[in-house]
């Protein structure tokens, strides 16, 4: 995390094609799991240790699809074409998936 985001996978080497990371802590006291395949975000769950706004960075995020621990859809708000926000609320996990590789028109 930087500049008040998480950035997932920022800069993915190419010898790490599939893998995961889980545990990372983040800016605002968020733990931060990520899954890989192909070199591109097959999952990432934000589990939130204080509530309040997460924003996160990635390719295509605006297109993704958020749920909380629940499977309720999650509003987002588009930030930029590679950035959104949304609440959060202590303690509750946040996943976001469906990433496309490539913008869809």
């Amino acid at each position: 995390s930087n500049m008040d985001y998480i950035n997932l996978l920022p800069a993915l080497p190419d010898a790490w094609e599939t893998g995961h990371v889980y545990g990372l802590l983040a800016r605002g006291n968020f733990e931060v799991d990520v899954e890989w395949k192909n070199g591109c975000i097959a999952e990432a769950v934000i589990t939130s240790n204080n509530g309040g706004e997460a924003v996160i960075q990635c390719d295509n995020i605006f297109l993704a699809e958020v749920v909380d621990e629940d499977g309720n859809e999650v509003t987002v708000t588009n930030m930029a074409d590679n950035r959104i926000a949304f609440d959060t609320i202590e303690g509750m996990s946040y996943t976001i998936s469906k990433i496309p590789e490539t913008e869809e028109l």
